[in-house]
């Protein structure tokens, strides 16, 4: 099974990559197993829209079929350097 992880500052698959990764686990002769994802990743001297408001969007998918178990968890900070 393949888990696909893309994390986007707006709210599209096309808008600017933070991050982006393929994980792949084998369940090896079991029909049943359980697998914690994380992930970090940094965006820095974004330029702030009108509004000054940054949206992060994750994107997950994977290629076959699975069971989420717990509710996903996505945290952010933003960090400025003013001249």
């Amino acid at each position: 099974m393949a888990i696909f992880m893309t994390i986007v500052r707006g709210t599209q698959l096309t808008d600017p990559v933070v991050y982006s990764s393929t994980a792949v686990y084998l369940a090896e002769g079991t029909t049943s197993f359980f697998q914690q994802i994380s992930a970090k990743a940094a965006d820095y001297d974004v330029d702030l829209s009108a509004n000054r408001i940054l949206v992060y969007t994750a994107f997950i998918s994977t290629d076959s079929a699975c069971l989420r178990v717990v509710s996903e968890s996505f945290n952010a900070s933003a960090y400025r350097t003013i001249v």
